[in-house]
């Protein structure tokens, strides 16, 4: 049996720990579909059912401008914030069969950034596209 020192075993957990960190970073996560509800995700090689619930904020971002002889405050864009509340993983096999699963910590926050990320690059397109239909039915009136 081994027995390592405190300080053997601190350097060993220490490599360890460098090891998933690096691994963590060059591991691949990609969002494939996305609903409101569901997601189907990329993780490495293996395919990840996500059911979820997205919570979107939209923030307005503003700036000062000096029009008029005063100082108004104007809004310049949206900053988009999606929170992500996963209720269920499952890992999918090209034979369709699925199998509840729980991803360690770090990758399971891969997972919720790029759902997050998708979900505001949607809302950010659907808002700019019922911006778009508003000023052109504007010019129908």
């Amino acid at each position: 049996m081994n027995t390592y020192t405190e300080q053997e075993t601190q350097r060993i957990n220490e490599r360890y720990d460098a090891i998933q960190a690096e691994a963590l970073a060059e591991l691949v996560v990609e969002v494939n579909s996305h609903t409101d509800k569901y997601s189907n995700v990329t993780v490495g090689d293996a395919n990840i059912g996500v059911i979820h619930k997205i919570t979107m904020d939209r923030e307005p971002i503003t700036d000062w401008q000096y029009a008029g002889g005063h100082d108004q405050e104007v809004t310049t864009g949206v900053e988009y914030t999606a929170t992500v509340n996963v209720e269920f993983t499952s890992v999918v096999f090209s034979s369709h069969i699925v199998c509840e699963i729980e991803l360690p910590e770090g990758v399971m926050n891969r997972v919720i950034a790029a759902i997050a990320e998708q979900a505001e690059h949607e809302a950010e397109q659907a808002d700019d596209r019922s911006n778009q239909d508003a000023y052109e039915a504007s010019f129908d009136q």
